[in-house]
């Protein structure tokens, strides 16, 4: 995959202003009215294969983003539990432990689908590499 900057260099100013629209707007109206183009002009955008790219590539950042920002919350939702288990009778102490799980079990499942990106990833990697070894 080439590096953002690198896609992003062919996109029009417009276009990577479209970028951030379309990811902080609900609708493709509300972000195409962010950036002043037409809905339509905004579909033809997304159909181009350098736009869709840098798309991809802004979307997979911010979950990145979210994704780090979910495991820092995992060592206070621990200490939410060590707090819950000094004082349980603390008002609160029943919906601040839902939200601890809430998070714990989430972070759980971020892990397990990690796991199976990286071991998809080696499986499609050996399979390229078998296919060449192939020809």
């Amino acid at each position: 995959m080439e590096p953002m900057q690198t896609v992003a260099m062919r996109l029009n100013p417009n276009q990577i202003d479209a970028l951030e629209a379309l990811v902080s707007s609900r609708t493709i109206t509300e972000a195409a009215d962010k950036v002043g183009v037409t809905p339509k002009t905004l579909h033809l955008w997304m159909k181009e294969p350098s736009f869709r790219a840098a798309y991809s590539e802004v979307k997979r950042e911010l979950f990145d983003d979210m994704t780090r920002r979910l495991l820092g919350l995992g060592d206070q939702a621990i200490d939410a539990y060590q707090e819950i288990l000094r004082a349980p009778n603390m008002p609160g102490s029943y919906t601040l432990a839902k939200v601890a799980d809430s998070l714990l079990n989430q972070i759980f499942r971020l892990r397990e689908i990690s796991d199976m990106d990286e071991r998809l990833s080696a499986i499609e990697e050996r399979l390229r590499e078998i296919s060449h070894e192939d020809l």
